[in-house]
């Protein structure tokens, strides 16, 4: 069995650059993904704070770093890591075959969090959805919902203004997390309505979406929609990463070299415990640890 120098799993902008900095250090590199290259970047419409791209969709973005990925020279395997253990080389397996490393950076991101209120997961797919580029074509001239103050959020209820007749934002809180740039150009689109220090109770409807119903300070309204997208941020899949030593919210501790609590572990990106969740950050955290991880074999 082939005994790579690096494995990396997760390919996301983090994984995606601690590939390609491992390769170019000269170590033979395997880049695991069970879904599409580019993690939840490819569900972003536009990108317009990445260094050297003005204006790009996350896809193009994801593609673009994928290629380099290939010709870097990793290894990519388009299968899922269910397990990890250490001790000597470090053992990966999926669920059809079992690899060796030895060391690994856990690149993982995040899964999308629920609202875990009435609705929600019975009308999953029939007009609740997580991803506004994924299916807001479903909804084109209709009224829709987005949840979530952070970027992701705004986003989306902006990416959904132009092809729906309108966007309902809702936000708990009395202002948005997400950069104020974004929140200026939301406020400045005729369509979109907000709707803060409101709190989503119910998801209404029978075979489909009909509303959600909202608490604002006690009192209770219903808005009518036929969409409901749920933006309200993630938290990093507890299966493989629970070896390591994390914080109270479930995120993986590394030191300033991206080191974990296990030997020869690595991690970089959305699941790591930090402040700034964005692509550019998220390269940074990759690079080093694949730096890392190539003075560490």
């Amino acid at each position: 069995m082939k005994i790579y120098d690096v494995a990396v799993i997760g390919a996301g902008p983090a994984g995606m650059t601690a590939a390609i900095y491992a390769c170019r250090a000269g170590k033979s590199v395997a880049l695991f993904e069970k879904n599409f290259p580019g993690g939840q970047m490819v569900n972003a419409h536009i990108i317009d704070n990445y260094p050297a791209e003005d204006c790009i969709s996350g896809f193009d973005l994801a593609q673009k770093m994928f290629e380099q990925v290939a010709a870097a020279g990793a290894d990519f395997i388009n299968e899922e890591v269910t397990a990890i253990t250490s001790g000597g080389d470090i053992t990966l397996t999926t669920p059809s075959n079992s690899y060796r490393a030895k060391t690994a950076v856990l690149a993982t991101g995040t899964e999308r969090l629920r609202l875990g209120i009435s609705g929600e997961d019975r009308l999953d797919g029939r007009g609740v959805s997580w991803c506004a580029t994924c299916d807001g074509a479903f909804y084109r001239g209709k009224d829709v919902a987005v949840i979530g103050g952070g970027n992701s959020a705004v986003s989306e209820a902006l990416y959904l203004s132009a092809i729906c007749k309108s966007v309902h934002i809702i936000h708990r809180r009395d202002s948005y997390r997400a950069e104020v740039s974004l929140a200026e150009k939301l406020r400045a689109t005729k369509n979109i309505t907000e709707h803060l220090e409101c709190v989503p109770v119910e998801i209404t409807g029978e075979d489909k979406v009909s509303g959600v119903i909202l608490d604002k300070k006690g009192e209770k309204f219903t808005l009518a929609v036929d969409g409901v997208f749920v933006a309200i941020g993630g938290r990093p899949e507890q299966k493989l990463i629970a070896g390591v030593e994390k914080d109270g919210a479930g995120y993986i501790k590394t030191d300033n070299e991206m080191r974990t609590s296990l030997p020869c572990v690595f991690a970089a990106g959305d699941n790591i415990s930090k402040q700034v969740r964005q692509i550019v950050t998220a390269c940074s955290d990759g690079a080093i640890a694949a730096l890392s991880a190539a003075s560490s074999d």
